[in-house]
């Protein structure tokens, strides 16, 4: 593995590792609570960065289309653990 790939690799890691530990904190109810009707939930802001994580590295760098539905991940009430 090259050393850009390695780098980004591991801070990836680190990111995913650090969300996580947030969200293992958290109760289930406020995975989906939103503090106000224009600021978005946990739920949205994780399936946004799994959303652009498939569409960056799957897509972009791995040619695997990602048939991403950019605008629903934005619309998310909730989500399982």
């Amino acid at each position: 593995m090259d050393v850009l790939a390695a780098a980004t690799l591991e801070r990836l890691t680190f990111l995913h590792d650090s969300m996580k530990t947030a969200l293992a904190a958290l109760p289930d109810e406020a995975i989906g609570w939103s503090p106000a009707a224009d600021v978005n939930s946990v739920a949205v802001l994780l399936t946004h960065v799994a959303g652009s994580e498939r569409f960056w590295f799957g897509e972009k760098v791995g040619g695997i289309s990602a048939q991403r539905d950019r605008s629903a991940e934005f619309k998310v009430l909730g989500a399982d653990r």
